[in-house]
């Protein structure tokens, strides 16, 4: 066999072996990916329940199962309604007494309020909830979450 022929030969093995690494490599992905998909739907439905839970809990005003979502020590809220209500600039609330204040202040406000959940979307360790809101505005919140599924940061944004 000439130089051209095992060359060529040798390219053929390569070929075969790259393509078998590609296929464990796939096998290896896609087994990774059920794990990661399986964990992830997990802790979704636990999330989205816990969002849920939260939604139907503001809809009957029971504040302190609204507040036991949140965790006691580290809280960032910011939201376009602080500002209103709280005649706050910043529109940031960062101690769980103060994010109490302002819900009740919301509810005072608000005494018929009710949220309808429209979809949700989830990432590692945060969650985003689409909703209609107070006066049919059209809502996302943006929640972070600790490693014992209480919220730490919420970002709201609201349209009309």
């Amino acid at each position: 066999m000439d130089t051209r022929g095992v060359m060529n030969e040798l390219d053929l093995e390569w070929q075969q072996a790259y393509n078998e690494l590609n296929q464990q490599d796939k096998a290896l992905t896609d087994a990774l990916m059920r794990e990661i998909n399986f964990t992830t739907r997990s802790l979704m439905d636990e999330i989205i329940e816990n969002v849920s839970s939260q939604i139907v809990h503001q809809n009957t005003n029971p504040m302190k199962v609204i507040m036991s979502h949140y965790d006691d020590d580290a809280i960032h809220f910011t939201s376009p309604l602080i500002v209103q209500f709280n005649n706050d600039p910043t529109g940031t609330i960062s101690n769980k007494k103060d994010l109490q204040d302002y819900f009740s202040r919301a509810l005072e406000k608000f005494p018929a309020l009710h949220f309808e959940l429209l979809s949700t979307s989830l990432s590692v360790n945060s969650l985003i909830i689409h909703y209609k809101s107070v006066n049919n505005m059209i809502a996302m919140e943006y929640f972070e979450f600790n490693d014992q599924n209480q919220v730490i940061n919420v970002k709201a944004h609201y349209s009309n």
